[in-house]
């Protein structure tokens, strides 16, 4: 994945959880300035194409970078 090939949306997303570490949407879209199905929907995008992994059910779940995944479990919602 070539990084500019993604949106700004996308970007700010990963520089996100870069800076943050795990990190739930409602967080996300707070700190960021966007509503929460913005950011649910940007998260989506990046677990089809691998970048992030969801961790955790419902309203516990966090979205976290993929290279920093500790427990070698594929997360993606497909």
């Amino acid at each position: 994945m070539q990084w500019d090939t993604l949106s700004k949306r996308d970007k700010d997303f990963l520089e996100y959880l870069a800076g943050h570490g795990p990190s739930r949407t409602a967080d996300i879209a707070k700190t960021e300035g966007v509503s929460q199905r913005t950011v649910q929907r940007v998260a989506k995008q990046l677990l089809n194409k691998g970048l992030v992994i969801r961790q955790g059910k419902a309203n516990e779940s966090r979205y976290v970078l993929a290279h920093e995944s500790d427990n070698g479990n594929d997360n993606r919602i497909g």
